[in-house]
């Protein structure tokens, strides 16, 4: 079926933001065409010369098969890796590339976000045939969740003993959010390790241990499963912690509270006025946070002691005053 010139040029083509005389191709190359005056016919005259056998990744809907990151054919000393490190290393969104104060201060080609996510893609997927190929059969997993923004993410770690391929001794397997929030049991979270190590080929029997937290899923995980498990060091930290505290937790909790009325607007406005050191607030999953909470709250003690009773009811910290 020969598909319409404009099914085509969607799937392979976008226009830029800024300048809508200029088409950029999922491969990197820019183009300069005014669709409106000549058509779409020139646009895809380069297309066939640049990419022979590009009707048979293309969708009638005006989408492009997931092959195509396969049929790319990357350059590592590519500009558009440029682009894909800077917008990764500093967790930026993919629009940045898009920006125009961006493209005024950098003499990096332009390119869509498209093309970049379609590139950043085929890097992924080289990244993981690379592991796949290096990945020894004997390696240790270590992973921790994490949320953020009410989205909760599992990063798993495969840990060895350094090799030529693989001199760090460690690589990242996947650090997705998890498809079914509702259900963080123990076969939810043996299920998406069993998925990540087929998506490398490697079966249980090449998982020497488990390093997580402390919680009772993981530890039925590693009972379950035959798999020695260690626990999270800092986890085990922050538990002495709270264990060696337990006498003083009164006190600890009065000095929490205290930090929390110092850092609202009111209450760092007290202390600006006497000193330039900020209040620190614990974090319940660090151990070092409720040492640092306290010892921030013992520095601020001679300015605390300086401020006006009126200020100290004004800024709410009045009750806490240890």
């Amino acid at each position: 079926m020969i598909l319409p010139s404009r099914i085509i040029y969607q799937a392979w083509f976008k226009p830029d933001v800024a300048d809508q005389r200029y088409h950029h191709c999922i491969c990197g190359k820019v183009y300069q065409q005014d669709v409106t005056i000549s058509g779409y016919s020139n646009l895809l005259q380069r297309l066939k010369a640049a990419h022979k056998g590009y009707e048979a990744l293309t969708n009638a809907n005006g989408t492009l098969q997931p092959a195509i990151t396969e049929f790319l054919q990357l350059d590592k000393s590519a500009l558009l890796n440029k682009w894909a490190t800077w917008i990764v290393m500093k967790a930026l969104p993919l629009s940045f590339c898009e920006d125009p104060h961006t493209r005024a201060c950098t003499k990096l080609p332009r390119v869509s976000r498209h093309t970049l996510k379609v590139h950043m893609f085929a890097i992924m997927k080289n990244v993981e045939a690379f592991i796949r190929a290096n990945l020894p059969h004997a390696f240790g997993l270590v992973f921790d969740g994490w949320t953020t923004s009410g989205v909760r993410y599992v990063g798993l770690f495969a840990v060895f003993p350094p090799t030529d391929a693989i001199p760090a001794g460690r690589v990242l397997l996947a650090f997705p959010p998890l498809e079914d929030e509702s259900d963080l049991g123990a076969q939810s979270l043996s299920n998406f390790l069993a998925d990540t190590l087929s998506e490398f080929d490697r079966p249980w029997s090449c998982v020497l241990f488990v390093v997580g937290d402390n919680c009772s899923v993981n530890q039925y995980l590693g009972d379950r499963g035959g798999i020695p498990f260690s626990g999270c060091a800092s986890h085990r930290y922050n538990l002495a912690v709270q264990l060696f505290l337990e006498d003083d937790s009164d006190l600890v909790n009065k000095a929490k509270k205290l930090m929390l009325k110092l850092s609202t607007e009111k209450g760092r406005a007290c202390l600006d006025s006497w000193t330039g050191v900020h209040p620190k607030i614990k974090n319940e999953t660090r151990w070092s946070s409720t040492m640092k909470m306290l010892k921030r709250c013992d520095d601020l003690i001679p300015a605390l002691s300086q401020i006006s009773t009126k200020n100290d009811v004004k800024c709410g910290v009045d009750k806490w005053m240890l």
